[in-house]
């Protein structure tokens, strides 16, 4: 097991991440699957693994340590950090240890946020976004609710809410959005859907299948479906019949 100081190195911006495990191996793997998946606890880190990409990123072993007590190894990342230009680290905290991230630090990701955002404005939307696709849990929704209850709103907040509102209005999507949103959502790309399958042959939805079957109402399908079910369901209890038990 490899043990020591590492170092995540971003070619495009010239920007590093000093860090040190007991496991290094194990620590990339880590900081990889985060990355990749669009949520690492550092954002400074993950919004430049956003913007470049992953084949700008590199990992090195800073200084091999194996065999030192993990105190050691903190103490000699502690050395390396101390050493580092903070111009040009992905670093949020100076303490080897964590801890609290200092008022500093949230101003400088805030800022790195913003400035990459401004640059990048499609950078979260549609396939981007890192939760497109998923939907929230009722576990999640009710700890969010939870959160939330007995907040209050100050009145910075309730006054940019209300300016961002007053800009939305009268904004409306383009006859080129709506289309491509109705071919990608239409027939077996509609979440909605409901595949149905007729003697073997299964169809991506209600629709479909009424059409291929040259049928004129819905109902005439649930009937045909109704059919197949009960037949289906006659053969396996006939099955079931002639098995000993």
């Amino acid at each position: 097991m490899l043990s020591g100081v590492y170092s995540i190195a971003c070619e495009a911006n010239g920007k590093g991440y000093i860090g040190s495990s007991i496991n290094v191996a194990s620590r990339w793997k880590k900081h990889l699957y985060l990355l990749r998946k669009g949520n690492h606890i550092n954002p400074l880190l993950q919004s430049s693994f956003n913007k470049y990409g992953e084949s700008s990123f590199e990992f090195h072993l800073v200084e091999d340590l194996t065999g030192l007590t993990e105190k050691e190894i903190r103490e000699t990342e502690q050395t390396y950090l101390d050493l580092i230009d903070w111009r040009v680290s992905f670093n949020i905290c100076k303490d080897s240890r964590g801890g609290k991230v200092t008022e500093e630090a949230n101003e400088r990701r805030k800022e790195s946020l913003r400035n990459y955002h401004r640059e990048n404005p499609d950078a979260i939307r549609g396939e981007n976004n890192p939760f497109h696709g998923r939907t929230q849990t009722k576990a999640s929704k009710d700890a969010i609710s939870l959160a939330n209850t007995g907040k209050v709103r100050s009145e910075e907040f309730k006054k940019h809410k209300s300016e961002f509102m007053s800009n939305r209005r009268g904004r409306h999507h383009s006859t080129e959005y709506l289309n491509a949103l109705s071919e990608k959502c239409s027939g077996g790309g509609n979440p909605m859907a409901i595949k149905v399958a007729i003697n073997g042959v299964v169809y991506s939805t209600k629709k479909e299948a009424v059409k291929a079957l040259g049928l004129k109402y819905n109902y005439q399908l649930d009937k045909l479906l109704n059919a197949e079910r009960l037949s289906r369901e006659g053969v396996e209890s006939s099955d079931s019949k002639r098995v000993s038990p």
